[in-house]
């Protein structure tokens, strides 16, 4: 059995949508008893300056003011970015407008 906090080795994912709201894949599926860590991100907006969120579930937990086609990049230091709750996947989330391209670096995490 797993202990509290491990984790698993860093995983990565790529995601684009160009709906405004929620992505219709989740970047990261849910995963049964785990969390998800992100531990680093690029989002670029590719049509519109905007808002573009990462949430768990209805929750939002990151959240960027994109300039047109200039990479935000956040993390990738040790620190974590964000962290979904156990068993929900991590979805992405345009502003009106937004089309934006995400990739990721995460782990899964035992609660």
């Amino acid at each position: 059995m797993a202990a509290s906090g491990e984790t698993s080795q860093v995983k990565f994912a790529i995601g684009n949508d160009a709906d405004d709201g929620d992505y219709t894949t989740a970047l990261v599926a849910a995963v049964t008893g785990k969390k998800i860590r992100v531990i680093g991100i690029v989002v670029t907006a590719l049509t519109t300056a905007g808002v573009v969120s990462l949430k768990t579930g209805s929750t939002t937990i990151f959240q960027a003011h994109l300039a047109l086609g200039t990479p935000l990049v956040v993390g990738y230091t040790g620190v974590p970015v964000c962290e979904t709750t156990s068993g929900v996947a991590l979805t992405p989330n345009n502003g009106t407008g937004v089309d934006s391209f995400i990739t990721c670096s995460y782990v899964e995490v035992e609660p």
